[in-house]
């Protein structure tokens, strides 16, 4: 047999080492089961490479490749063995499949504790918001109710206010309607028509003439402001006199007028009370003797005097 011929030959031909470089002797009779035995108990080269790329955490994509290439390796060689060989393949298979399993990187699990976790921590997350949410629709409910309270006690401050105020104004308007008695002594010449004592003619009496002695005191019959002051004079008749505003009495406006005085003891513009001395009595102007003439004055026009004052 040439050594064109011989198998030593046509493994060179095909590209395949000889038996001295598979580690045989030339003249080595082994069988060709025992090259194959050799060659599929030592794992490929590629194989081993693989599963290092594996365990330095590259995509699980990545690592399924070299592990299909290795396994066509394998059933490259043990397809030309005997049924020895072909026992032997299963296990490393299973021996890559599981490496390749086992060392699947962190981003291509998710384990079941991490996933609880997750749902743990969202559940937390959610609680935390419901209570805020109820902590401020509480509070929300109890700053209405405090301006509900408020408000109440406003109107029923405002209410109370309201009536105390209208029972002061009655109070004021009853005090104002009844007038002290200006002087002392009684009515000798009431309102109306008369016969006049001086000039002796029917005149009308627009006041009220109270008697009295000479320098007796008179006294403000109602609270007011001093708006006419006439310390002499004849007046038109009506002496020493001063006027009083006392404002709005159910809803007329109301003054009164003193005549013949004396002497006089307030000044135009003075608050007085009812009840505060204004002067003497006496006779001045068209008098006969001391007496006090006390005139009221109804929006302007004078009444008799008796409708406000009571002895």
């Amino acid at each position: 047999m040439t050594r064109a011929n011989s198998p030593a030959g046509s493994r060179a031909r095909r590209g395949r080492p000889s038996h001295a470089t598979a580690g045989f002797a030339p003249s080595s009779t082994a069988p060709r089961r025992a090259l194959a035995q050799v060659e599929v108990s030592a794992p490929p080269r590629r194989a081993f490479a693989e599963a290092e790329v594996v365990k330095a955490g590259l995509p699980l994509r990545r690592r399924l490749a070299p592990l299909a290439v290795a396994g066509v390796c394998v059933a490259t060689v043990v397809a030309g063995t005997s049924g020895v060989a072909m026992a032997l393949t299963p296990p490393t298979l299973t021996a890559h499949a599981t490496l390749v399993t086992d060392t699947a990187g962190p981003e291509d699990q998710v384990t079941p504790s991490a996933a609880v976790s997750s749902a743990s921590q969202s559940n937390i997350a959610t609680a935390q918001l419901v209570a805020a949410r109820t902590q401020v629709l509480e509070q929300t409910a109890t700053e209405v109710q405090e301006q509900q309270q408020a408000a109440r006690e406003a109107e029923e401050a405002a209410r109370a206010a309201a009536e105390l105020a209208a029972q002061q104004e009655a109070d004021r308007l009853k005090e104002l309607s009844v007038f002290k008695w200006p002087t002392a002594g009684s009515v000798s010449s009431g309102f109306g028509m008369r016969m006049h004592p001086i000039l002796h003619v029917m005149k009308m009496h627009e006041g009220d003439d109270i008697g009295g002695a000479c320098g007796q005191p008179i006294w403000a019959a109602q609270s007011g402001t001093v708006t006419a002051v006439a310390p002499t004079g004849d007046n038109g008749g009506a002496g020493h006199n001063v006027r009083i505003d006392h404002g709005e009495i159910d809803g007329v406006h109301v003054e009164s007028r003193y005549l013949h005085m004396d002497t006089i003891e307030v000044s135009v513009g003075q608050e007085v009370t009812k009840g505060d001395r204004i002067g003497t009595v006496g006779t001045t102007g068209l008098s006969t003797a001391c007496h006090l003439h006390f005139n009221v004055y109804e929006d302007g026009q004078t009444i008799d005097p008796l409708k406000y004052i009571s002895q």
